[in-house]
């Protein structure tokens, strides 16, 4: 919750400019190359040299599979027939900033895609920005990205934490868990280097083996005859990183992804306020302001943190506005004990995933 007051007229350095085709595009960490039915065929990683597909395999496989599922379930064995395409119709490359962008329009049966491919200088996260006109009946819409890492299991976004899932069908739990549920992020990693999936709305994935599947759409006739026939947008975004999911900054790439910067335009003014201002600030990577809201039974403003890394911490809380008390409560927002602040500042230690509420007197 904070801002900072950019000059526009400044001659500030422009970032070198990406390259945009309708077969490549590049920042100054990626190589994307596309084949003539737009599947990605390639994805270089040029700070460290390396492949982040599978050799011979393509990404972004955008399948239709008939789902004859109810609004609850899914078959077990829905991909055991092979999937129907999007057909591409057209592509169009551009340049927009620091953005280089791909437009791909596609087409399959009464639907339509429209989907942006978007690669930011300084930035290893590329975006789909999609829409689509979905006017399908007993049809699901997935896409998938075979990559080059393996692992026994994946790491899975859920509130508050993260849970791992088998990326095999060694037992017949694993074999039951054919969908599985996270929220902004799925993450396959070898110690140096790994892939995450990422997404803004959409929370039913596959992994097996190496690939990273996600669930973007479905058309179930039970018990909605006419469920999600409408139009939709959504991004997801393919994050390549050095590291596991924690040095590589999933955490953080998810959440900019969800809650993205605000840019305003605003005309000059001889204002009172600092150019730059937060409402408070963690000296803590590995802990996470989820919640900022007004107490249910006082004029109290409540700040809920997580610690999401699996890990102990001892962190700094710095408040960017005067605090008149800060007490640690627990989730019903009682049972206060007070902290003590020194210099609008408190330090508040933190247990593995531990979630800490805090009622701050203004």
């Amino acid at each position: 919750m904070g801002y900072v007051a950019l000059d526009g007229s400044s001659s500030a350095e422009k970032p070198p400019a990406c390259s945009a085709g309708t077969q490549c595009l590049e920042n100054d960490l990626l190589r994307i190359r596309f084949s003539k039915k737009g599947e990605i065929q390639s994805i270089f990683d040029k700070e460290i040299g390396r492949e982040v597909l599978a050799q011979g395999e393509t990404g972004n496989n955008l399948a239709v599979y008939d789902d004859q599922g109810d609004a609850w379930d899914i078959p077990v064995n829905y991909d055991q027939k092979k999937p129907e395409t999007f057909s591409l119709e057209s592509a169009k490359a551009r340049l927009d900033g620091p953005h280089a962008i791909l437009k791909q329009v596609r087409r399959y049966g009464d639907s339509r895609m429209t989907q942006e491919i978007v690669l930011t200088h300084g930035s290893r996260r590329i975006d789909f920005v999609t829409e689509v006109d979905w006017r399908e009946s007993n049809r699901m819409l997935r896409t998938s990205f075979p990559v080059n890492v393996y692992a026994n299991e994946v790491l899975c976004d859920i509130q508050f934490g993260q849970i791992k899932r088998a990326t095999h069908t060694n037992t017949s739990w694993d074999m039951a868990k054919y969908e599985i549920c996270a929220q902004k992020w799925v993450d396959i990693s070898h110690r140096d280097y790994g892939v995450a999936l990422l997404n803004d709305c959409k929370y039913g994935h596959k992994a097996r083996g190496n690939v990273l599947d996600i669930n973007l759409l479905r058309s179930p006739c039970h018990p909605d005859p006419k469920a999600d026939r409408c139009r939709h947008r959504f991004i997801y975004s393919l994050y390549p990183h050095q590291g596991d999911a924690y040095s590589g900054g999933v955490v953080q790439a998810a959440y900019n992804l969800n809650v993205p910067l605000q840019v305003y335009e605003i005309p000059s003014s001889r204002g009172v306020l600092p150019q730059e201002h937060s409402l408070l600030r963690v000296d803590s990577e590995n802990v996470i302001v989820e919640t900022v809201k007004k107490a249910e039974d006082s004029d109290d403003m409540i700040l809920r943190l997580y610690e999401t890394y699996g890990g102990g911490t001892n962190t700094q809380i710095t408040f960017g506005v005067d605090v008149r008390s800060v007490r640690l409560v627990d989730l019903m927002e009682e049972n206060p004990k007070r902290l003590r602040v020194k210099n609008r500042a408190v330090r508040v230690p933190f247990k593995p995933y531990e979630i800490v509420t805090l009622a701050v007197g203004r």
